[in-house]
């Protein structure tokens, strides 16, 4: 069966969906992770934990007989995103988007 993949990475939980050809949910897989800290200790996600967990919930997705993966799509809390160097290794931490602004 053709599928898509769905990573929602929230704040609180990140969830991970294969939906089929009619929009029909046909796995889901939740996790809490635990949080890590940025440059000034503010609360952040930890990435490498982040990064783990969706590389090995996608081969796992992909080594299920039943499922042929066409589609792939992210949805992020807070406008998130990450900036790669060379090497695609974070420049920095991803930034909780409440961190107040310095001088704030």
């Amino acid at each position: 069966m053709n599928v898509t993949a769905v990573f929602d990475i929230g704040k609180t939980n990140k969830k991970f969906f294969l939906f089929d050809e009619h929009l029909n949910e046909v796995h889901r897989s939740y996790v809490h992770l635990e949080e890590g800290s940025d440059d000034d200790g503010y609360a952040c996600e930890n990435l490498e934990q982040l990064t783990a967990w969706m590389l090995e919930t996608f081969r796992e997705a992909q080594a299920m007989p039943e499922f042929e993966i066409t589609h792939l799509n992210f949805s992020t809390y807070g406008a998130s995103f990450v900036h790669l160097d060379e090497q695609d290794r974070p420049v920095t931490p991803l930034y909780n988007y409440l961190k107040p602004f310095p001088g704030n």
